[in-house]
């Protein structure tokens, strides 16, 4: 039985399944414990899948199909993630044009340019499904596709607008005035878990500047020093961000911190006294030191004049964020460009100037770079700063900046209206959902996850893009009245109509935006406001918006038959994505933690630890790796390499390791099974008290219990390299010390041992490996259809036997010391020796006689001592060598017949000649020799025939010949 090609193999399987139609008998067979829940999060299908989809989709399949045989339901409802950027930026690819304004240009008018827009979009969604589809086969894992959630959908969108309205209703969902992390390429803000996904170190220019005080202001210290500030006076001021010093209107001070005054030549500086050191020239000379209080209220002259302020601005104000970690201790405030600086802007009063347009551009105020990307303008920005004289100091600052998490600009901190909702007010409820969670690793529970709950900010909800879903929020033209829709049916009432694209009803722009209703405050028009939702959103409410809740399936949602989930796993990334909008939904619903156990997966990185991307053309195609090595190596690999929580160094060596140390070992252990093994004998039928066959028995329930016990508590590592080791035991302990028992007396017992344990192998290899375990349990005539249609193993007690064990492997300790004696000593292990000595605690007779032969000695004796250790007896009479002498040339025949391609059922005829001392010896032993190798008959003298050979036994030449009978 040749090893298989896996590949070709994995194929085979895969026709079968889809002919039986085996996943869908899986959701019919009996599940006494119940239903198990499980969301799949929803990938987008305009790119190509990748490998580290693959590691996603392998740690999805496992626990369904384990749960499934372990008697539970599990529907496995495939999903698709059809809105927002990633798409729109692919379609402005496609059609050449780049941002909202040459988006709104496509047609005649805007709408018309907007539902073309959204069309193509629409169409995008699903250009590389067929590739999502395909893959997803290939790998076994079985999802319901042909009944997905797709987010585009109108009953999908129904109930986003249903969660919309309840989060309207307890009034946290609002409009306001504030500052967003905003993409000017894309032209919308964005969340901050979105920003969370988009962080990059960079270096970047940072300027300290003097702002010159206004002249004739009293500085008085407490121990009554004073200046009055002349046109010599400046305060010194740190920013990393040059390109808003034209929108500044303030500077802070931190009340508390202490402040230096120094004369530099005739300047006198301004600078934090715990940064003075570091920014002060060696030789400035200290005037007197006041506190920031003090500070609060002198007035300096600004740096720019483009945008004049329609309210007092260019004073001190008191901060408590101002710290004295970096910079100068003084805070350049631009309330424009920067949350602290407008919140303490919006307590003091301050202007906001506004200098930038909402494509990052300066306005034409801004003479000098209007029309300039402004993070391009600050080399422009410091050279005109250095020519008036108010640069002190620029050096480069490395520090980590957002950049969008799809079109990979860099974000602004922009202060425009937008609507959030309020997650601050449910902080306490995500904390308590999330002290209900299993998390794998458990460290992302408090840490990663833990840390982003404990510091959540308000959810942006709000975006300025086309294709994504329509809040269903109306304002009122004349008296801002507005009102929030939940439903198909509300909305009907109050338009009188749907909106309909083709004769069918679509809630996406521009059809929905066409829809008035009549203001129930002052009876004007209430137009819908042109965001769409965060798509996130869709996303993280798919729990719900799946079943088209709460307008139907309300029962299976709230009644847990659907909700919440057992199981989810997605990449580390997801835990300020998905695994954070899932959560935020629930709670915002009034629901519990939405998942009960989560894996979080580590990043798939290249052999040398870097991130693949295409521009180093690192990245692995996992096409090739499946038609090389197949899906099961694929699979395994990434369950087995290390923790899940882990990143993995992507290494195909570790592959081809793999196939060679695991599948062709185990394909190895099932030839030899059928080489000997014609009839299966049923294991109850025949039992066994061989000490080998009670072993492999016990080590069998054993591992059954430890794979059981794991991926029960969702550790994945642990019981697939548990697997790996049975398989390494089955083959160089087990089979090879029973090789002789399928030969002869025992035989019937050994193979229905061996069947039995290949058996329940299959069924515990299933969740991992599920090709490998189907071809096996085929292999073997399992008695149902399919190994995924069995139940999961529950060996009986009987079976286990942790004292012979743990004796068996103190065995093997010892047969390990004792061959590492015999390669010190050049003693070849086929060369019989006279005894072993062991010491330690006394072993039976049965796992004496294996280390008697393991050792190859004669005998064993054994001495009680505390610890193990193995002394072997290596003086050779002439009886041992004869008998060592033996065993190489029954060695060397054997190589022969393999060579010559004979099976082990095959009889040969057999001629040899030797020279010296040997050649008499084996005479006597002919009859011996040719029961070993099969030999019908033994003649001494080179003869004429097909395979020969010259090998040297004991330094002496013989020559081998052997022919089929």
């Amino acid at each position: 039985m040749p090893a298989p090609n896996f590949p070709e193999l994995e194929e085979q399987i895969l026709r079968f399944w889809e002919e039986k139609k085996i996943f869908g008998k899986t959701l019919e067979k009996k599940s006494p414990r119940g239903n198990f829940v499980f969301f799949e999060g929803p990938p987008t299908a305009n790119g190509r899948p990748g490998i580290h989809h693959v590691e996603a989709r392998a740690f999805k399949d496992l626990f369904p199909r384990y749960k499934t045989m372990a008697g539970w339901r599990v529907e496995r409802k495939a999903g698709w993630d059809t809105h927002g950027l990633p798409v729109e930026l692919g379609v402005e690819k496609a059609l050449g044009i780049s941002g909202k304004k040459q988006i709104e240009s496509l047609k005649a008018t805007p709408a018309e340019s907007i539902a073309f827009f959204n069309a193509e979009c629409k169409k995008s969604v699903w250009s590389y499904l067929e590739d999502w589809n395909k893959i997803t086969r290939r790998i076994g894992f079985w999802l319901d596709l042909e009944h997905p959630y797709i987010t585009y959908e109108t009953p999908y969108i129904e109930s986003l607008w249903w969660i919309i309205k309840q989060v309207w209703d307890q009034g946290l969902l609002y409009k306001d005035y504030k500052i967003v992390p905003y993409c000017p390429r894309c032209g919308t803000a964005l969340s901050s878990h979105e920003v969370a996904l988009g962080y990059k170190e960079v270096t970047e220019p940072s300027v300290i500047v003097k702002l010159r005080a206004a002249a004739g202001q009293k500085i008085k210290s407490g121990s009554g020093k004073e200046i009055v500030t002349d046109d010599q006076t400046f305060f010194l001021v740190w920013t990393t961000t040059p390109w808003t010093l034209p929108a500044n209107v303030a500077l802070a001070v931190g009340p508390n911190i202490t402040y230096r005054l120094a004369k530099n030549g005739e300047e006198t500086l301004i600078v934090a006294e715990a940064l003075a050191e570091k920014v002060l020239p060696p030789d400035s000379k200290t005037l007197f030191s006041v506190m920031g209080r003090e500070l609060a209220g002198l007035s300096y002259e600004p740096l720019f004049t483009f945008v004049k302020p329609d309210r007092p601005a260019y004073r001190l104000i008191a901060g408590s964020f101002v710290s004295v970690e970096e910079g100068t201790g003084i805070v350049h405030i631009a309330p424009a460009f920067g949350e602290d600086d407008l919140n303490v802007g919006r307590g003091n009063n301050l202007p906001v100037l506004m200098t930038v347009d909402p494509d990052g551009r300066f306005l034409p105020e801004i003479t000098p770079w209007a029309g300039e990307f402004v993070k391009d303008a600050d080399p422009a920005i410091i050279a005109s700063l250095k020519k008036n004289g108010a640069l002190y100091a620029s050096y480069d600052y490395t520090h980590d900046y957002p950049f969008c998490w799809r079109c990979g600009t860099p974000l602004l901190y922009y202060a425009k209206e937008s609507w959030w909702i309020r997650m601050t007010a449910l902080q306490e409820k995500l904390l308590r959902a999330n002290a209900q969670i299993n998390w794998v690793p458990e460290y992302i529970k408090e840490g990663r996850f833990g840390e982003w709950l404990r510091s959540v900010k308000d959810w942006a909800f709000s975006r300025e893009r086309y294709w994504g879903t329509p809040l269903p929020i109306w304002e009122c033209e004349k008296c801002e009245h507005r009102l929030c829709v939940g439903s198909l049916e509300e909305l009907e009432k109050l338009t009188g109509e749907l909106p309909k694209n083709s004769g069918a009803v679509d809630l996406h722009r521009p059809f929905v935006d066409a829809l008035k209703i009549h203001c129930q405050k002052c009876g004007a028009w209430m137009s819908r406001v042109k965001e769409v939702a965060d798509v996130w959103f869709d996303s993280g409410a798919m729990p719900f918006a799946e079943w088209h809740y709460p307008f139907e399936n309300k029962k299976r949602v709230d009644g847990g038959e659907a909700f919440p989930a057992d199981y989810i796993s997605e990449a580390i990334d997801q835990t300020r994505g998905w695994f954070y909008t899932l959560l935020a939904v629930a709670a915002l619903l009034g629901k519990d933690a939405p998942y009960k156990n989560v894996i979080s997966l580590g990043h798939l990185l290249d052999a040398k630890g870097q991130k693949m991307s295409k521009s180093k053309g690192n990245v692995v195609d996992p096409w090739q790796m499946i038609e090389k090595y197949g899906a099961d190596c694929l699979r395994l690999y990434m369950y087995s390499v290390n923790q899940p929580g882990d990143a993995k160094r992507f290494d195909e060596k570790d592959l081809a390791e793999l196939q060679r140390k695991f599948f062709l070992i185990l394909w190895n252990v099932l030839a030899f099974y059928k080489t000997y093994s014609s009839i299966h004998y049923p294991l109850s039928t025949i039992p066994s008290r061989h000490i080998l066959d009670r072993w492999i028995l016990a080590r069998l329930s054993e591992l059954a219990e430890k794979v059981t016990a794991d991926l029960e508590a969702y550790r994945v590592t642990e019981p697939a390299r548990a697997l790996a080791d049975f398989v390494t035991d089955l083959s160089t302990w087990y089979v090879r010390r029973s090789r002789e028992r399928f030969k002869g007396a025992g035989g019937k017992q050994a193979s229905a041992t061996l069947h039995f344990a290949l058996l329940q192998f299959s069924k515990l290899l299933a969740p991992f490996a599920p090709f490998t375990a189907e071809a096996l349990y085929r292999e073997l005539q399992g008695s149902m259809e399919s190994v995924h249609l069995e139940n999961w193993p529950k060996l009986e007690k009987k079976m286990s036997d942790k004292k012979l064990l743990e004796e068996m492997a103190r065995a093997r300790v010892v047969v390990s010391l004792g061959l590492e004696q015999r390669s010190a000593a050049k003693m070849p292990t086929r060369q019989p020796l006279a005894k072993a000595v062991l010491t330690g605690a006394p072993f039976t007779d049965e796992i004496a006689e294996i280390i008697r032969d393991e050792l190859n000695v004669l005998a064993v004796e054994q001495k009680k001592s505390g610890e193990i250790s193995v002394t072997l007896d290596t003086a050779l009479t002439p009886e041992l060598k004869r008998a060592g002498a033996l065993r190489e040339l029954i060695r060397h025949i054997q190589a022969l017949r393999k060579s010559a391609g004979l099976t082990v059922s095959d009889f040969i005829h057999l001629s040899y000649e030797t020279s010296g001392e040997p050649a008499a010896e084996f005479k006597k032993v002919e009859t011996e020799l040719g029961q070993a190798v099969r030999a019908k008959t033994v003649t001494t003298g080179r003869a004429d025939l097909p395979y020969t050979t010259e090998v040297q036994i004991q330094g002496e030449t013989a020559w081998i010949g052997l022919e089929k009978v």
